[in-house]
């Protein structure tokens, strides 16, 4: 991989902090929170990098990146625009079932610690999320969250 996609070569270096929901949450002037996406495809059982997507230790989630199509015409689209879709309707969905239990929304941090737990990490991409898992171990157990 060119060193050019790494997402790693061109920010700035960063102190990383683990958020774990135990800990009283307080804010890293070092992480803005952001979720970063990098798409990926399955092959032969093994999640990997799509060709041209973001890699690097600051990549949090992934998504597949291939045979997305959209309602029009039955066009497709892919890489990472298509991967950071998927990953934001997942945010959404985890989000609405946060409130429809009526706890309080979750905080980027806290939604980007929750989404990778429960799932293999794949190297230079991150982790692909679950939203049953989500459901499952962090609604159903009723999981406290974080006051931020």
């Amino acid at each position: 991989m060119c060193i050019r996609d790494s997402i790693d070569a061109w920010l700035p270096p960063v102190q990383h902090h683990s958020f774990v929901p135990d800990e009283q949450f307080t804010t890293y002037t070092s992480d803005s929170g952001a979720i970063l996406v990098a798409a990926s495809k399955i092959r032969g059982g093994t999640i990997k990098a799509y060709e041209g997507t973001n890699i690097g230790a600051r990549a949090d989630l992934n998504a597949l990146g291939t045979s997305l199509y959209t309602l029009v015409d039955g066009r497709a689209f892919g890489q990472t625009s298509a991967a950071a879709a998927l990953i934001a309707g997942i945010a959404v969905a985890a989000q609405s079932a946060v409130k429809a239990d009526g706890r309080r929304p979750l905080n980027s941090l806290e939604m980007r610690y929750y989404l990778k737990q429960g799932r293999p990490y794949t190297e230079g991409i991150g982790y692909m999320p679950s939203l049953q898992y989500f459901i499952d171990e962090v609604l159903l157990k009723k999981i406290p969250f974080v006051k931020a």
